[in-house]
């Protein structure tokens, strides 16, 4: 587990599945997801097992995203094919909950996941895919880091309408925490 200032990212469980499932089938969610389709709680359950065999393998490091103050799973976040020759990784992050969607807490549980990818797990960089359209992770991204480095042109079809997918991503050398983070992160775990 790493506790943020607002939130934590820790282990998926089985027992998630309930609450990933209350929220994640909804098409304005899915819209913004690479999964287009929906799919059940079995589905949901192999995936979980098989985020497990990746972390086994050190390919990927899937983890919950939950709020310090109600203890809420409210998102998952995951560093996912890691090439460890070359020290990358690709960044996937959802906060699932409506609730808690733009209110600063997917930027802060993406400074706490590249924190790890960079500093725990010595990766270069990091990068990740984001439609064109999802104007607020982008600005979210930004915010965290992340410049903007191509895109794929028109390789995205919903409702009708062709978009871009926009590549972006961030070294550990530009990788900078908010001092009240850093702070915070410092004093918890005794780090740099």
């Amino acid at each position: 587990m790493i506790d943020g200032l607002h939130v934590r990212l820790r282990g998926l469980r089985l027992e998630d599945v309930p609450e990933i499932m209350r929220h994640w089938n909804r098409l304005e969610l899915r819209n913004y997801l690479a999964l287009m389709t929906p799919h059940s709680q079995e589905d949901e359950e192999k995936f979980i097992k098989s985020t497990w065999e990746g972390f086994r393998k050190l390919t990927r490091f899937p983890f919950g995203i939950e709020t310090l103050k109600e203890n809420l799973l409210i998102g998952v976040t995951e560093l996912a094919d890691i090439e460890w020759l070359n020290r990358h990784a690709q960044v996937g992050i959802s906060i699932f909950n409506e609730k808690f969607q733009g209110k600063g807490y997917g930027t802060e549980a993406l400074q706490l996941l590249l924190f790890y990818g960079f500093n725990i797990l010595n990766l270069h960089s990091v990068y990740l895919r984001v439609f064109e359209y999802n104007k607020r992770a982008i600005r979210s991204y930004v915010k965290v880091g992340f410049k903007e480095v191509g895109r794929l042109r028109k390789a995205r079809f919903l409702h009708g309408q062709y978009h871009d997918v926009v590549l972006m991503d961030i070294l550990s050398t530009e990788f900078q925490l908010p001092p009240e983070l850093e702070k915070h992160l410092h004093e918890k775990y005794q780090t740099f």
